[in-house]
């Protein structure tokens, strides 16, 4: 789980490489199992969450918030979820 608000870093292009690393690791099979929950702001947010939005189309158990969700509530919605 991640999730903050950032200033001046770039959503879209520092989720480009999360993403990279996301796809290898489930090729390796160390994902299996593994949910993932995502909650960002900050520039470019809304191409950055869609990408990660997009990875449930590859198989990923991946929940995708905006800034408008608070971490706590994310956290909440996890710890709940079977």
């Amino acid at each position: 789980m991640g999730g903050a608000i950032a200033n001046f870093t770039d959503v879209k292009k520092t989720f480009g490489g999360i993403i990279k690393a996301f796809r290898k690791a489930k090729s390796e099979g160390k994902l299996d199992g593994v949910k993932i929950w995502v909650r960002r702001g900050g520039p470019n947010e809304k191409q950055g969450l869609a990408a990660m939005r997009a990875l449930q189309d590859e198989g990923f158990d991946i929940h995708v918030f905006d800034r408008t969700t608070p971490l706590t509530d994310i956290v909440d919605m996890a710890m709940t979820e079977k």
